[in-house]
């Protein structure tokens, strides 16, 4: 796994967007508000092979 930790501005980690409105991180704008992301399949070949391991399911759901 590769991870990205970056300065955040507001809570939101710039550049990283995020579609999966089930997780805890994700907002209504498509943004993601963990404070570090880590994704992998390191021998990944397309975008269906990878997969954000900070998900973490929203309360509720």
């Amino acid at each position: 796994m590769f991870g990205y930790n970056e300065t955040t501005q507001n809570g939101v980690l710039q550049g990283v967007s995020c579609d999966v409105k089930s997780c805890a991180y994700h907002d209504t704008s498509n943004c993601c508000h963990a404070s570090n992301i880590t994704v992998g399949n390191p021998a990944a070949h397309s975008t269906d092979e990878t997969k954000c391991s900070t998900y973490k399911l929203q309360a509720g759901m």
